[in-house]
């Protein structure tokens, strides 16, 4: 039906047909927007909790930088790994991950020890009643490939590099202010702030 005024021609509006075809595509384009969104979210909540089984590397590294960076200073120590060529490691607690309840369970810890070596990036659990040994044999692996850990400390103005946690260990006042993970087989590298390091974010040159 025609409302126009006869003989008069003018724009017309759109039919009821269009209306519903943009709504439809609307709806459409929308969903998949949500969609992907909420995949995104589940994604970045899947890897703080600690499921490590979707997109690997990556969501193991942000499982590590996200339970490293929040611990408290005064959690995260440095501790003797007894396993000839594994020196020290850097330990912390790891809470509220589906990844380690099992070993919460069984072991009653939340501590474990940062190790990088040819068997690749490990956390190893430290157990007994004062935490006195690591379990090696329940390493929870983070990169399955040769890889070299190594430490920043400021001294001054100038960041310095160390392959080695030895001089901490041996009771330095600091713990370094960064550690971090070098792929022996490519060129790649990946940096985690200590929270007992005073940088916070600051640019290292």
């Amino acid at each position: 039906m025609n409302l126009s005024h006869p003989g008069r021609k003018g724009p017309h509006g759109l039919t009821l047909l269009e209306v519903l075809l943009a709504l439809g595509l609307s709806a459409i384009v929308f969903g998949a927007a949500l969609q992907l969104l909420l995949g995104v979210l589940q994604a970045w909540e899947g890897a703080r909790t600690g499921d490590l089984r979707a997109d690997g590397e990556f969501r193991r590294l942000h499982f590590l930088r996200y339970h490293l960076q929040g611990a408290d200073a005064a959690e995260v120590e440095l501790e003797e790994v007894p396993r000839r060529g594994a020196g020290e490691a850097v330990v912390f607690p790891v809470r509220e991950s589906p990844l380690v309840a099992p070993l919460r369970d069984r072991y009653r810890t939340e501590t474990y020890g940062l190790v990088g070596d040819d068997e690749g990036l490990r956390l190893l659990p430290l157990v007994g009643e004062e935490g006195e040994r690591f379990r090696d044999e329940d390493a929870i692996a983070l990169v399955e490939e040769p890889v070299e850990l190594f430490y920043w400390r400021r001294e001054g103005n100038r960041w310095e590099e160390e392959g080695e946690l030895g001089e901490w260990a041996r009771g330095r006042d600091s713990l370094p202010a960064l550690v971090g993970v070098r792929w022996e087989d490519r060129d790649e590298e990946a940096w985690f702030f200590l929270p007992a390091s005073a940088t916070g974010d600051e640019v290292l040159w």
